[in-house]
């Protein structure tokens, strides 16, 4: 906090809240054992986020100094555009030049920000992904360096997928699949016009608008959607087909 130019009075005050926490348990409708925690702010406490955002910066600069100095080298986009890392709340997505001594500097950066920070990388729960042009040995040799598994592609995250190929159609026909799900099951059901028009605008149209506000879906998958919002709408059921009045 002092190296981002924090007052010294503000930095008493958030370290006050922090050393001097306390808490008691309730025990038969009475407070019991005041406990002292040692490892500063609960979890769920209101300060807690922006401490940690805090420390992401003090991770964020650590990359973009280690690049500076050409210690690691991130994903090229032309002669002017380089990504490093990019993070989302506690999650983090680096990127570096598949070389020994890139990985080996980037292990460092984590050993460093782990050792001032007190926080630990999950290897874990963390994986990595090559191009593949990499070498099985050259993967052998990085995975070694950081001892973590190598995944032939990455799963969905936050329900979308990670990456996506140029088969969009096939990729993202389980949105789809959601919507026809979700219409099926009220075709059976006698709702009324204000009712289809809430199912329709809360659930049916909000599947695919929060996968549109990342990727562009194809046109085709777009007017499939459309045709079975329309149809329950107008009343279609198996056989049955509704008049479909238009404007």
């Amino acid at each position: 906090m002092e190296r981002l130019g924090f007052s010294k009075k503000w930095i008493n005050l958030i370290m006050d809240c922090i050393s001097t926490l306390s808490f008691s348990i309730i025990i038969n409708g009475a407070a019991k054992c005041l406990i002292h925690p040692q490892r500063g702010l609960r979890q769920g406490c209101p300060l807690s986020p922006y401490l940690f955002l805090l420390c992401a910066e003090v991770f964020s600069n650590l990359m973009v100094q280690a690049e500076r100095q050409n210690l690691i080298h991130g994903l090229r986009f032309g002669r002017d555009i380089s990504i490093t890392h990019l993070l989302f709340a506690d999650d983090s997505l680096v990127f570096t030049r598949a070389s020994v001594n890139d990985c080996k500097q980037l292990k460092k950066v984590f050993d460093c920000y782990a050792q001032a920070s007190g926080q630990i990388f999950n290897y874990e729960k963390s994986s990595m992904f090559f191009s593949g042009k990499i070498s099985k040995g050259q993967t052998t040799t990085i995975k070694n360096i950081f001892q973590l598994n190598v995944v032939s592609r990455h799963e969905k995250y936050l329900g979308l997928p990670s990456m996506v190929g140029r088969k969009r159609t096939s990729f993202f026909n389980d949105v789809k699949l959601k919507v026809l799900s979700k219409i099926s099951n009220w075709q059976h059901k006698f709702f009324s016009s204000g009712s289809k028009e809430t199912l329709i605008k809360a659930v049916a149209q909000a599947i695919p608008a929060y996968a549109m506000s990342v990727f562009k879906i194809h046109i085709g998958l777009c007017n499939d959607i459309q045709r079975v919002v329309a149809r329950f709408w107008w009343g279609s059921k198996g056989d049955k087909r509704g008049m479909h009045w238009e404007k």
